[in-house]
């Protein structure tokens, strides 16, 4: 292996116009045809130093069945970036493909993986979502 990419903090926050490490945090993403990386994430602060946005708002945008009848979509929509997204299917067990995840781009799907085939008004009804903004 060898070293592709190297630049100090101070260049990229300025890159990025950035303020501060307190107005920032940096996402890696590594895409050929699909994603070859697990998305990463880096606060040069730490949280309670951080200017992170407190005023998102995240909904649940549909819930759709995928390819069999226990896994199912739900694509989920943030007006700014949220921390901490947290999806909660209530009583309905099973899992989601992600949670407690950090929503940077405007829409994201996740699938839901039931243990029994699920009903998808029923989902629905149980299905909640919260984000860090939520909490305060």
């Amino acid at each position: 292996s060898k070293k592709i990419f190297s630049k100090r903090l101070s260049v990229l926050l300025n890159d990025a116009t950035c303020r501060n490490t307190t107005d920032c945090f940096f996402v890696s993403r590594f895409k050929g045809l699909t994603y070859v990386s697990p998305v990463n994430e880096y606060f040069p602060v730490s949280f309670k130093r951080s200017d992170w946005p407190r005023d998102s708002r995240v909904h649940i945008t549909g819930v759709s069945t995928s390819r069999d009848a226990r896994t199912l979509d739900v694509a989920v929509e943030t007006n700014r970036i949220a921390l901490f997204v947290w999806l909660d299917s209530g009583p309905v067990e099973g899992r989601f493909s992600d949670n407690a995840f950090l929503l940077v781009d405007k829409r994201r799907n996740i699938q839901f993986i039931a243990t029994n085939p699920v009903n998808v008004k029923a989902f629905k009804s149980h299905l909640t979502v919260k984000s860090l903004a939520d909490t305060f």
